[in-house]
């Protein structure tokens, strides 16, 4: 997702204290009388402070989701960093995942759809998500392997 640099909240407050300061006890139609003598389209003015709302509810409901992309991102970038004891060559890590999935079907599901069948996946893509089964504890690393031998 990218990164945004508006400030939503900010935005919603600024609309909010706008509101604040028309004068409620007008009624509906002196308020439009006022606008319309202001030049202003109400049709436009309308239209705009609905997208300001659908905006600010949009951003809001999908805070939760840019902060768990977030945590996601840092937890892989984790993962990328550790040091992980894998099979030295491509062919020997593709193996070991084939091996896994053999005999642990459940977690094919883990798998993209796309990568379901096994055929398309790089071998950068097999060693994430070797490194991810041992983060998991689904998979021992060669070293933790030789210890329990």
């Amino acid at each position: 997702m990218p990164d945004k640099s508006r400030d939503y909240e900010l935005e919603l407050f600024n609309v909010m204290s706008a509101m604040g300061d028309i004068e409620f006890e007008m009624s509906e139609e002196e308020l439009l009388d006022e606008l319309r003598q202001e030049g202003k389209d109400i049709e436009k003015e309308a239209e705009y402070v609905r997208e300001v709302f659908k905006t600010a509810i949009k951003e809001y409901r999908q805070a939760p989701l840019r902060e768990a992309q977030k945590k996601y991102e840092e937890h892989l970038s984790k993962i990328e960093t550790r040091d992980f004891e894998l099979p030295e060559t491509a062919p020997e890590r593709r193996n070991l995942l084939s091996g896994l999935l053999a005999r642990k079907p459940e977690f094919g599901s883990l798998l993209t759809a796309q990568h379901r069948d096994f055929k398309d996946v790089t071998d950068a893509d097999v060693e994430s998500y070797l490194k991810q089964l041992i983060e998991l504890g689904a998979l021992e690393s060669e070293s933790e392997q030789e210890d329990s031998e």
